[in-house]
This record gives structure tokens, C-alpha cells and sequence, in this order.
């Protein structure tokens, strides 16, 4: 993840909860070095001959706790401009592009700073909206997703983490999640499979 903290997320960045700028939640990652761990993945991705590569990186949760959505924007901005300026003025034989996915960590956020979060990545060049990073103390729930939907629609492809499982999945699909990231994917897998069973001998029947 471009940006992710060095240290743990503070339990107490509770949805809603006000935060004066500076207040400290996790060490806020400059721009710069969003940028150089964006470079450094590239190259790892051109040393695997891969054409393209896709980054992840973390909004300024700081920004958006604080209301400045000025800063969010831009440093977002600066990472896709800077991500795309390197590639093409790199000498690589294999990497052409990057797809850049923007992590609100909507756990964090109160509904109207989650809104402010979307509004920002639906206005940049960033090619999808990620929930979470999955390191925050909570979940990613259906609600936050339907929040997404709502103002993103399908200019943005809304990629669904953080508690992700095999009794959620259904509801925050059905919330607008397009991609899905969990670790437990054998028990979703069965799940569905269970659930595909069911409905097919209901239909039988």
C-alpha cells in the first residue's frame, strides 16, 4: 500500500469523532514518499515483466478528518500524474501502465467526511475507490458502501475490503462493490457454492 503508516492505527479514530489538524491518528506519509514507494513498485514490477501494475494507495486521512479537501485532492493528484510522468519517461522494456486505487479507510470515517473522501477520488484520475486497507480496527459495512455507490455511480470502480467474509459478501455486494479483497476465500467459495445448492433445489422443487 502507497502511504500505509509505520505506526498502528490509533482506536480511537472513531467515525464522527472531531479532529483537529495535526491531531495525531497515524503518521501522516507525505506526498513524496507516496510517490517514491510508488516508484519502488514499479520497478519491482518491471524486474517481473510485468506490463502493468496496479498500486493502492491511502488518501490523507488527515486531510479529510480536518475537512481539506484542497490537500486530499492534490496529493492524490500529484501520485497519478507522478505514477504516470515516470512510466512514460522511464526507460522500461515491460511496464507501460499503472491503475491506481485510491483507499478511503471509510471504517475511520463519519458518513460526511466518507461523502467529502468519494467526492475527491470520483474527481481525479485514479481508476478505482478501495474501503480499507484492512488494518483498521473496524470493518467495512454495507452502509459505507452504499455511500460510495451513491456518488461514485460507475465513473470508478469500487473495490470492497476490510471484513470482508463469507456472511457479508452478499450484502455489500449488493451495496455496489465491483472487486472484493479477503483472505478467506476457500470459506466464501463454499458458501456460495452452499447457497447455489440451495436455491437450485428450491427451484427443483
Amino acid at each position: 500500500v502507497i502511504g500505509f503508516p509505520k505506526d498502528k492505527y490509533d482506536v480511537l479514530a472513531e467515525p464522527g469523532k472531531s479532529y483537529a489538524a495535526g491531531t495525531k491518528i497515524f503518521d501522516r506519509v507525505p506526498t513524496a514518499q507516496k510517490l517514491n514507494d510508488a516508484k519502488i513498485a514499479i520497478q519491482a514490477a518491471e524486474r517481473a515483466h510485468l506490463n502493468t501494475v496496479d498500486l493502492d494507495m491511502l488518501i490523507d486521512v488527515h486531510a479529510i478528518k480536518s475537512g481539506d479537501a484542497h490537500t486530499a485532492e492534490n496529493d492524490i493528484a500529484q501520485v497519478v500524474e507522478g505514477v504516470k510522468a515516470y512510466i512514460q519517461n522511464g526507460s522500461f522494456q515491460h511496464i507501460k501502465s499503472a491503475k491506481v486505487k485510491v483507499i478511503v479507510e471509510s471504517p475511520m470515517l463519519s458518513d460526511k467526511e466518507l461523502r467529502l473522501a468519494t467526492k475527491i477520488v470520483r474527481r481525479s484520475k485514479a481508476m478505482a475507490i478501495k474501503t480499507s486497507t484492512g488494518f483498521c480496527p473496524r470493518k467495512t459495512t454495507a452502509h459505507q458502501v452504499r455511500i460510495i455507490t451513491a456518488l461514485i455511480g460507475h465513473t470508478k470502480l469500487i473495490k470492497v475490503s476490510g471484513g470482508v467474509s463469507e456472511n457479508n459478501f452478499m450484502r455489500l455486494k449488493k451495496a455496489g462493490g465491483d472487486i472484493f479483497g479477503m483472505s478467506r476465500t476457500r470459506d466464501l467459495k463454499k458458501a456460495l457454492n452452499h447457497r447455489h445448492r440451495a436455491v437450485t433445489h428450491r427451484t427443483a422443487a
